[in-house]
């Protein structure tokens, strides 16, 4: 199902690439657009889900990992706890660094060994957004395998991991989330009925990237 959207045409990874320029050109920093889609996907998953407990944000390195580490700040701004687990074996982007830096020291960094699903009743996919392509990494896809299988909230920020944002093709283990929420546009596979299962419920969330 997908809900009413900001925009009702579909943008690919390049057009969104394009977007964000063309907005940093009119004076909104990408830090304030991260800033934007963290906080709307905090706020929108507190009014959607209030009951929720304890959370778990599963990271890559890129920018899409900023998303998620903007959305525990201010989740843990407003009680509700959340633990991060990085998943890449690579450097941080320069933005998800700096938003890292800006987490309370009550939200813990884990290793993925130290991840205990148990201790989760939503997880929030994180791991490559709009730039997956190939396959998912071992330790990423065994960890959705798990993931995939057990009764907690899955939500994905902007398209689930292991789904290709363009072309809808999708590997094995791919986030099925429960809740997907598109970042100012609708990318194509959000309406590729081969790739909305993986989607769930898609919102639209404005985050300033169009005028």
């Amino acid at each position: 199902m997908v809900e009413p959207m900001i925009r009702q045409i579909t943008y690919t990874a390049f057009q969104m690439r394009k977007a964000e320029q063309e907005a940093v050109k009119r004076g909104i920093s990408l830090n304030q657009l991260m800033e934007n889609a963290g906080q709307s996907a905090a706020f929108e998953i507190m009014r959607e889900l209030p009951t929720l407990q304890q959370g778990l944000m599963i990271c890559g390195s890129g920018n899409n990992a900023g998303d998620a580490l903007v959305m525990a700040r201010i989740l843990s701004q407003y009680g509700l706890p959340s633990d991060v687990v990085f998943m890449l074996d690579k450097e941080l982007s320069d933005l998800s660094l700096e938003n890292l830096n800006k987490l309370p020291q009550t939200i813990r960094i884990l290793k993925p060994e130290q991840v205990n699903l148990a201790d989760y009743d939503f997880f929030v996919d994180a791991v490559f957004g709009t730039g997956f392509k190939g396959e998912l990494p071992l330790n990423v896809a065994k960890l959705f395998h798990k993931i995939n299988k057990i009764t907690a909230i899955r939500l994905a920020l902007d398209v689930p991991s292991g789904l290709n944002c363009d072309t809808g093709e999708a590997q094995p283990d791919t986030f099925r989330a429960q809740i997907t929420y598109a970042l100012g546009a609708l990318k194509p596979a959000h309406v590729m009925p081969n790739a909305t299962i993986y989607c769930g419920d898609i919102t639209c969330l404005d985050i300033g990237i169009f005028e």
